[in-house]
């Protein structure tokens, strides 16, 4: 099976974590998964290090549609792990993914050349559910566990998981998306060097679909005003 990644190599040095933010959420009717867009690349030049910034999707979807990946920490070997799995994970897996997806990540390691990275993975079938994996994130093997309510990966110090620690609970996709949205965004707000832009997949039906750009532009326009109106709120402006 061929497949065609939306997902960019990014770093060009394996010593460097780009922040990047990326929630995954359980509903009541499927599953969310939200991620920034910001990739950069430092190119050595001179003597010294010029920043590349674009932006690029850091959520993939497997030609069935039935597999969505996210991946944060070390975007380089993130990257690889996440088209292993969309290349590897097979109908056969999907009852019982979590050794395989282990399989999958330790593949990809080696004790000579240590790296962290994670990734947020959701199944739509035979149930919509979200799965964590860590590589290298406590010096063991890679581990992948089953989330029941919702996960956050990347930028773990960023306070915009406020957002998900206070107002989580199970409840239709629908309403998730917004929820998501307003993490992604003001974690951008937070961290504006290595966050920003957003991208969502949700379960609908049999299989993963990305919310279209234009509504993406909503949702991301409504969580900034939803800041400012907190703002004056909170502040009494």
């Amino acid at each position: 099976m061929c497949v065609q990644s939306q997902i960019l190599p990014s770093i060009s040095r394996e010593d460097e974590l780009p922040m990047t933010m990326q929630v995954g959420m359980v509903g009541s009717d499927g599953i969310v998964l939200a991620s920034d867009t910001k990739w950069t690349e430092n190119h050595a030049a001179s003597g010294s290090s010029v920043r590349q910034d674009w932006s690029s999707p850091k959520i993939d979807l497997d030609p069935t549609r039935k597999v969505a990946v996210a991946c944060a920490k070390d975007m380089r070997k993130g990257v690889q792990i996440a088209r292993a799995i969309l290349a590897e994970l097979s109908s056969d897996h999907w009852e019982n993914p979590q050794p395989k997806l282990e399989e999958i990540a330790a593949s990809r390691s080696s004790p000579h050349s240590p790296f962290e990275a994670e990734c947020l993975i959701g199944l739509a079938c035979p149930s919509p559910r979200l799965f964590h994996l860590a590589c290298g994130c406590s010096g063991g093997p890679p581990l992948c566990t089953q989330i029941q309510d919702r996960r956050a990966a990347g930028d773990a110090l960023n306070s915009a998981l406020f957002w998900h620690m206070r107002y989580y609970k199970v409840m239709p996709v629908r309403k998730l998306i917004r929820l998501a949205a307003q993490i992604i965004v003001d974690a951008a707000e937070i961290s504006s060097g290595g966050i920003g832009g957003l991208k969502i997949a949700y379960t609908k039906g049999p299989g993963f679909r990305f919310l279209p750009d234009e509504e993406t532009r909503e949702v991301e326009a409504e969580a900034r005003k939803r800041g400012s109106q907190i703002e004056k709120l909170l502040l009494a402006i």
